[in-house]
């Protein structure tokens, strides 16, 4: 009798076992979806419409009140230009001039309903700005602060995240950052206090994209080093490292987008090859690099939006000669 109670009792756990079938357990950068979906990004087209905007390189590019905006930039010398469009044919300048003084490389976003236009250089005097403007329709621009409390820095980070406005990283002419500012008004910044156990390292010139719920930090450049690392938040003050060296070249000045439900990394300022490369991914460790056609070659200072259905390549300078205004699509 016992012996039956034992093989029935045996029998019972090898069934309650195998009814919990163990599998390999999920990370969070597990996406072996990537490898076999097909990937958009490949074909490129130039749009046969010649451009109004004068060809410019280092300009900033955003989406508001469902029109994409060009603003400042350099040609042959900085400009305070704004443009706009809804379709990338027709487009309509809001100001030949706007009030705040002209500039290239500086950061322009989208919060609280106005368009926010941060610090650049002015090419005159070759001098980094550190004055905060903003605009609820695009057409006029108000100083908010003529000297924010972050300081002159070039190739910082600014990205709206859970209703805040956040400026990290960055060089003050002096040496890289790893600082995080915060603002939930745009006109009252304060500086987080970080964990070195919790930061990314000093840096500028790196990307950033909001994905999934995370703010996204890649590559850039310290003390000359280019870099190919990638680190992500969930708060924008707590980061971790995804990979200190990704499969992508070290670079800085790199384009990083969402479209498609993946992240984009497009080109960027690399060792020696300035040639357009495309690189994507649904988890921001496992990237894959994509074959393009048609795309144009050796070109630097261009900018990328995603917008409706298609991403958007716009001016840039080819062989650090000839400054652009053409627009280049894929989807």
């Amino acid at each position: 009798m016992k012996k039956i109670i034992f093989i029935i009792f045996m029998f019972m756990y090898l069934l309650n076992s195998c009814s919990k079938t163990a599998g390999p357990t999920q990370s969070l950068w597990q996406a072996e979806s990537l490898a076999t979906a097909t990937p958009s990004g490949q074909e490129w087209k130039e749009l046969e419409v010649k451009s109004p905007f004068t060809p410019t390189m280092n300009f900033s590019c955003v989406e508001f009140q469902d029109k994409v905006w060009l603003i400042g930039g350099k040609a042959d010398n900085c400009k305070n230009e704004i443009w706009y469009s809804n379709n990338f044919e027709k487009w309509s300048t809001s100001t030949a001039s706007a009030e705040f003084p002209a500039r290239e490389k500086q950061a322009v976003c989208v919060f609280n309903n106005k368009i926010w236009v941060i610090g650049g250089v002015s090419c005159k005097e070759n001098k980094i700005l550190s004055d905060i403007w903003a605009s609820d329709n695009g057409l006029t621009f108000t100083v908010i602060s003529e000297n924010a409390p972050f300081g002159k820095l070039t190739g910082f980070n600014l990205f709206v995240f859970n209703e805040h406005l956040f400026l990290i990283a960055g060089n003050d002419g002096k040496e890289e950052k790893n600082d995080i500012w915060i603002t939930k008004d745009g006109k009252e910044w304060k500086k987080h206090n970080t964990n070195p156990d919790t930061i990314f390292s000093p840096r500028a010139n790196s990307s950033t994209a909001i994905y999934k719920n995370k703010i996204f930090l890649i590559a850039g450049e310290y003390k000359g080093q280019l870099l190919n690392d990638v680190w992500y938040s969930i708060n924008g003050v707590d980061w971790e490292i995804i990979t200190k060296n990704s499969s992508f070249k070290p670079r800085k000045n790199a384009i990083l987008t969402v479209f498609g439900g993946r992240m984009w990394l497009i080109g960027g300022v690399k060792e020696k090859d300035e040639k357009i490369d495309i690189w994507c991914s649904d988890d921001g460790k496992n990237w894959k690099q994509i074959e393009t056609k048609k795309i144009p070659d050796n070109l630097k200072g261009y900018n990328i939006i995603s917008y409706r259905d298609r991403m958007w390549l716009l001016g840039g300078i080819e062989n650090n000669k000839e400054l652009k205004n053409n627009i280049w699509s894929t989807k």
